[in-house]
């Protein structure tokens, strides 16, 4: 089973796409888009819609670049930095995620 996980964090959205067979993982592609999210909520003390469009474009490649690699299953973790609050990065409006990948926060 081919499978993806897309983490957003303070600074930088990863992909990791894995292939699980028998209990091992081996990994088939991973990629990095710097967002810098820290960086913004420092300066302004909010975070820009332009900053979380950015960040929006970022999840939407890797998306496109997961599912061109044949994963069907994709799981989007937002994690960001304890003092950036909440943050809703991920719009599922958007159109490459149409197909609704899994969303998932983790609260510190």
């Amino acid at each position: 089973m081919r499978v993806a996980v897309i983490d957003v964090g303070a600074n930088t959205a990863r992909l990791l796409v894995a292939d699980v067979l028998n209990g091992v993982t081996r990994t088939v592609r991973e990629t990095r888009a710097p967002i810098r999210l820290g960086d913004e909520i420092e300066r302004r003390g909010a975070i820009s819609e332009r900053k979380l469009d950015e960040v929006a474009t970022a999840v939407a490649d890797a998306v496109t670049t997961a599912r061109a690699i044949g994963v069907d299953d994709i799981a989007v973790l937002v994690t960001p930095e304890p003092h950036l609050g909440e943050v809703r990065a991920v719009r599922p409006t958007r159109e490459e995620l149409a197909s609704s990948p899994s969303i998932y926060r983790r609260r510190y």
